[in-house]
């Protein structure tokens, strides 16, 4: 599941294709089970109350290939700084245990990084702390 909650929920979601009745009597689909229309529907999650909700909300036909862009350049981009988070991570806790003056490189490395979710960020916070104590411990 992708954590893009904390940006837009909608795209974070996928857009399906399906087909069904309109519903008018003078239509033919009302009277030949054959003949349907197709419509595009965005499916989505949303956190309401401490529970996921799906969310579905229809898309017209002209929207449906810049939505699917949208979706896919926001999760290749939550991707991306989730690699960023763990390169970040497992950096600085090799530069914590290796070397003494390793405070500069953490910083450095710090500043590229983008938390997404909560616990990106308390393991980030994680990072800062031991960095603290090491710190402290060479003084």
């Amino acid at each position: 599941m992708y954590d893009l909650s904390y940006y837009n929920p909608k795209l974070s979601g996928n857009v399906y294709k399906g087909i069904r009745k309109c519903g008018k009597t003078d239509c033919k689909c009302a009277t030949s089970p054959k003949n349907k229309h197709s419509f595009y529907r965005l499916e989505y999650r949303v956190k309401q109350k401490g529970r996921w909700v799906r969310k579905r909300k229809y898309v017209p036909k002209h929207k449906v290939k810049a939505l699917r862009q949208r979706i896919r350049r926001a999760k290749q981009k939550d991707m991306q700084r989730r690699e960023q988070i763990a390169f970040f991570i497992q950096q600085a806790s090799h530069l914590l245990k290796g070397k003494s003056g390793a405070t500069a490189e953490i910083f450095t490395l710090s500043q590229k990084v983008q938390p997404i979710t909560l616990r990106h960020k308390t393991q980030l916070l994680n990072v800062y702390v031991e960095l603290i104590i090491h710190l402290e411990g060479a003084k």
